[in-house]
């Protein structure tokens, strides 16, 4: 009797996600490089859409020669934001689409 198992485990999948994101190639290539099936590999892209949004925390600083906001997303980016600006616009800003 066949199991339905994966040969990637939930962790390799989410590193060959954030591989394939970094590295500028279309779905398709990656898939071709690392020798997994393309519709399998949108599989999982697919329900790492799905994971619920997690908030990261700002900091406001009001000093003067230091930003106003810093704000850290995923993949190390960063925005720094130098001059006061209204809470919605934070908000607007970290929406996640």
């Amino acid at each position: 009797m066949q199991t339905n198992k994966s040969r990637f485990s939930k962790d390799q999948k989410q590193v060959h996600i954030n591989d394939w994101k970094e590295s500028g190639k279309s779905k398709r290539a990656y898939c071709l490089e690392h020798n997994i099936p393309y519709y399998t590999f949108c599989s999982w892209k697919q329900l790492q859409v799905s994971a619920p949004k997690q908030f990261v925390p700002i900091e406001i600083s009001k000093a003067t020669a230091s930003p106003f906001a810093t704000l850290h997303f995923a993949h190390n980016i960063t925005v720094e934001i130098h001059e006061h600006v209204q809470a919605t616009y934070l908000q607007q800003l970290i929406v996640c689409k």
